[in-house]
């Protein structure tokens, strides 16, 4: 809600399927109060709205696992998502490509979903270009995860200092697909995700038509 993204994306579900988007409130959401925040577009009663939920309303989580559970509204946010986000992959992939073409040949699945949190949270690569093909010629990595590597820390230190602890834990530990303790500045940061598993260990996986 704090981005403007979620807001917009609500509505459209809103305005598809009325009946089955307002079912998925309980009595506790206030829901009139999100229906006319989203109806209008005001930005201030939406936020307004969220940060009531979180501290009156224990059960505020299960309304948006309500959302998720409509096949029609998953198909929405798919699509909201990669109009949003997918680019901002697509531009990583096509600077680390004029480095290594043959490492980045085809997208590992695990590298794709780092670049993805990078696109919600820094856009793209652009500010740490000179950073990171200073990196790639001193150490030469030899797979697509070492280099990728490269790219998502430079990338993190780019960030304002109170934040590059927390971009480096949420992209390495997407990268490695388990938590990332990351220290830098003076801060630590240790984000961790229950759906770290389901980017397989076991064997390689690519992203296709990238």
């Amino acid at each position: 809600m704090g981005q403007g993204t979620l807001g917009p994306l609500l509505e459209s579900m809103r305005v598809a399927d009325p009946i089955a988007f307002k079912g998925c409130f309980d009595s506790n959401s206030n829901y009139d109060v999100l229906e006319a925040a989203l109806s209008t577009g005001n930005q201030a009663a939406l936020f307004s709205w969220a940060t009531t939920q979180q501290a009156q309303n224990r059960n505020w989580k299960q309304s948006f696992a309500n959302l998720g559970d409509i096949l029609s509204f998953q198909e929405m946010q798919v699509d909201t998502a990669s109009a949003a986000y997918h680019p901002g992959v697509l531009k990583c992939v096509e600077f680390l490509r004029t480095i290594s073409p043959v490492l980045m040949n085809q997208v590992e699945l695990q590298s794709y979903c780092a670049f993805y949190d990078l696109a919600v949270q820094q856009n793209n690569l652009h500010p740490a270009i000179s950073q990171i093909k200073a990196r790639y010629e001193s150490e030469k990595p030899t797979t697509q995860r070492g280099l990728v590597k490269i790219a998502l820390e430079e990338r993190a230190r780019k960030a304002l200092p109170q934040y590059v602890s927390d971009c480096m834990s949420r992209r390495l530990g997407i990268l490695q697909q388990s938590s990332f303790a990351s220290t830098e500045n003076g801060i630590t940061r240790r984000r961790t995700n229950a759906n770290f598993e389901l980017i397989s260990r076991d064997a390689t996986k690519y992203v296709c038509n990238i």
